[in-house]
Parts: structure tokens; C-alpha cells; sequence
């Protein structure tokens, strides 16, 4: 079943799990994604990033997704990934995804702010739920040729940026990484707590956390959290 972000993260909050969130591209990744959330009885988040939905990816997506989704008991968000185009948040909109993520985390505060405030102004009266990020998640761009240093988020500027703009989840950086790691990144996740305790909202890790154990074959907690 379809849902909106806001929807999907209130209980996970309160109850304290993580829901994992996918890229994905094609009808095989989506039905492989929801087919697989589904039999772990998981809620799961469907993303599709601007550069993957050019022409008529975006119609595309919003088409299979929304079809199927009523196949799965599951909650099922279908959410915009990474973009600071509000013509793409409109578009996003139109085409039916129930939650589009703002990325204004390069910009200085104040212009993070209004770029986020002007994407509620959008989504919201549609019932459509937004996601904000404050600091910034480092590593490869899409086309790994360059890797941007993390900068991590600062918890005294959470509740002004969660109360200035509206948004329903917050992505902060606490040194996860995008793409190809150039180092192992080190979570700081007493600072994450900070974030935590600050935030009125959900928050959101973006970037690849797996790491396996050595010597025992079992994964981080952390490598499902979004």
C-alpha cells in the first residue's frame, strides 16, 4: 500500500526501527525491492534519483510503483531522491510520489532553508511529505569522478531548521558516505543521539553503511538505516 514518508517514520521513531530506502531504476528492481520488504514483512522506501528518471523516467516510475504497490500489504513510499530543483519537486508531485527529498545541504543555512520552506510550500497541500538535509554527506557523485569531504551536522541548528522550514524528516550527516569509500567511514553516533534528542522530526542516513564483522560473517546494525 502507498504511503507518504511522514506516515511510514512516525512509528518507526516511536518504535525504534530502521526502514530501508533503495534507488532503484526498472520493473525488475522494484518488483525484486518489494517482493523481498514483503516477505521480511518491512515497511521500504521506493527512490528515484532526478539524473535516473530524465525523460520519461520519472512517469515511468511513479506509474509501476503506483500500480503495484496495492499488491503489497506492506507500507510502500515512493519518494524523489537528491534534488534542488523545485520544478522537478512540482513534477515529482503531479506524477503522484507521495514524498520528495530537497537537498539544499551545500547552501548556506538561510538559502537551505528558504529552498526547503519553498518545497513544503509545494508538497504539502497535496498531502506529499518532504525530507530536508542539514550538513553534508560526502563522497563519489554519480559519475565518481569526485569525492566531496562530509561535513557533519550541528545540533544546535536542527531545531531552528526543522521549525523555520516544516519538513517531516531531517537526513544529517554524522560521516556516512555516498558511493565508493576512499577511507572506512567512522559513524559518530554519540552525535547522532545529539541530533536525535534535537530533532522533532524522523531522521534520515543517506550513504552506504555495510560493513560485515570481522571473523564472523554478520552485519552492522547500521547497514539498513535510512
Amino acid at each position: 500500500m502507498l504511503t507518504t514518508l511522514k506516515q511510514m517514520l512516525a512509528p518507526a521513531r516511536a518504535q525504534h526501527y530502521a526502514v530501508p530506502a533503495f534507488d532503484c531504476v526498472e520493473d525488475v528492481m522494484v518488483r525484486a525491492i518489494l517482493e523481498t520488504a514483503e516477505r521480511l514483512r518491512s515497511p521500504v522506501i521506493l527512490m528515484g534519483l532526478p539524473s535516473d528518471l530524465e525523460g520519461n523516467g520519472m512517469a515511468y516510475l511513479a506509474g509501476l510503483v503506483g500500480a503495484v504497490a496495492k499488491r503489497h500489504a506492506i507500507p510502500v513510499t515512493l519518494h524523489l531522491d537528491h534534488t534542488n530543483d523545485l520544478d522537478c519537486v512540482r513534477a515529482a508531485i503531479d506524477l503522484g510520489f507521495t514524498s520528495v527529498m530537497v537537498d539544499g545541504s551545500c547552501l548556506p543555512f538561510a538559502e537551505n532553508v528558504a529552498l526547503t520552506r519553498a518545497a513544503v510550500g509545494l508538497a504539502h497541500p497535496h498531502g506529499v511529505s518532504v525530507e530536508g538535509e542539514l550538513g553534508h554527506v560526502g563522497g563519489m557523485d554519480l559519475e565518481a569522478r569526485e569525492c566531496a569531504e562530509s561535513v557533519l551536522t550541528e545540533p544546535a541548528e536542527v531545531r531552528r531548521f526543522v521549525e523555520e522550514t516544516g519538513v517531516d524528516a531531517l537526513a544529517v550527516s554524522i560521516g556516512t558516505a555516498h558511493g565508493v569509500y576512499r577511507s572506512l567511514p567512522k559513524l559518530a553516533i554519540g552525535r547522532l543521539a545529539e541530533l536525535d534528542a534535537a530533532s522533532a522530526v524522523p531522521l534520515v542516513l543517506h550513504g552506504d553503511r555495510e560493513r560485515r564483522r570481522r571473523n564472523s560473517g554478520r552485519r552492522s546494525p547500521m547497514e539498513s538505516a535510512r
